[in-house]
């Protein structure tokens, strides 16, 4: 729902550093969800059919980057609509931004879709007493390791960097 919601942000965006700041946004969003998929792979799938249900999902990725890429090229090129009466300011829909706004109301439709429809999966091939969180590491150890790797460090220099201009 993040992703959607940012891309909706997205197509929205008065300037490019609005646009620069809510695309790295969606890419954090984005990462932030793949731990989630494994895990409701892991929790749908057993150890036997897990990996067809990975390579589908792979799949889908790169399917989903050829169709939304052929169909985000057909929107943009379609002429421009001007934004409702009751709309604040003075907007066009048009270009990129008509793609993007359409991308992402459908994602949040989808995502809506899928949390009121998606009922909670039943755990496969798991013991009820390990991999509950009963054996994870303090957080200050988490913090530790995380931190001490310098590539998380100087990300956010660099960023601000690229953002720059510099």
């Amino acid at each position: 729902m993040a992703s959607a919601v940012c891309l909706l942000a997205m197509g929205f965006a008065g300037s490019f550093y609005e646009l620069a700041g809510l695309r790295v946004v969606l890419g954090f969003a984005q990462s932030a969800s793949v731990p989630a998929i494994a895990g409701v792979m892991a929790d749908c799938f057993t150890p036997k059919n897990r990996s067809t249900a990975v390579g589908f999902y792979n799949l889908s990725l790169n399917l989903a980057v050829v169709l939304v890429g052929t169909f985000g090229g057909q929107l943009a090129d379609m002429p421009g609509m001007d934004a409702p009466d009751w709309f604040p300011g003075d907007f066009e829909f048009s270009g990129w931004r008509l793609a993007v706004l359409f991308f992402g109301a459908v994602g949040v439709v989808g995502a809506t879709v899928i949390a009121l429809v998606m009922p909670e999966p039943k755990r496969t091939e798991r013991e009820s007493t390990r991999g509950l969180g009963q054996e994870a590491a303090p957080l200050s150890v988490t913090l530790k390791s995380v931190l001490s790797a310098r590539s998380f460090v100087l990300f956010p220099g660099d960023l601000w960097c690229v953002l720059r201009g510099r």
